[in-house]
């Protein structure tokens, strides 16, 4: 696994996420990428196969965002309001980097150094604290909607605490 992303089966070096729309979750179970890899061949592109896969896999990835964003709903199926989970989380963890690097920028280097050692810590914290606290529904439709909130409301309790640290350096 890169990034967040499953190699295609055929030797493609790209991906599809885990937990994108169907379309792209279809696109790189296989069939799309070892179609891809038969026309590469035939066209004589052996080479810079693995390449253009990756960067047709980054392309799709890219948009798999704005699928999410797209199929967000709050009042719709399970599917969709997992999307607001994953959105929602997305919005407060970019809220969290932002105030993160406005804070590291104001603090000495011993102190960017704890931060950066704290941070980490938390990080690591939250997750495990999220899939304990979602474990019963592990499994279930419900279960992305649940962790992503659990992970939303830590961040956001975070990026609270990150705005009340002191900047002395």
């Amino acid at each position: 696994m890169l990034n967040g992303h499953k190699p295609c089966r055929h030797g493609c070096g790209a991906i599809g996420r885990a937990g994108s729309s169907p379309w792209i979750n279809w696109l790189f179970d296989g069939d799309f990428c070892q179609i891809f890899r038969q026309h590469l061949q035939l066209l004589n592109v052996g080479s810079n196969m693995r390449t253009l896969c990756f960067f047709v896999g980054l392309i799709v990835s890219l948009d798999a965002t704005a699928a999410d964003e797209f199929m967000c709903n709050y009042s719709g199926n399970q599917q969709e309001m997992n999307a607001c989970a994953v959105r929602d989380f997305r919005k407060a963890d970019q809220v969290l980097n932002n105030e993160y690097k406005k804070l590291m920028g104001k603090l000495g280097p011993k102190q960017q150094a704890e931060l950066r050692n704290e941070q980490r810590a938390w990080l690591k914290g939250r997750d495990l604290h999220c899939l304990e606290a979602v474990k019963d529904s592990e499994g279930g439709s419900i279960w992305p909607m649940e962790f992503n909130g659990c992970r939303r409301d830590a961040t956001e309790i975070r990026t609270k605490e990150i705005k009340q640290l002191p900047t002395k350096n």
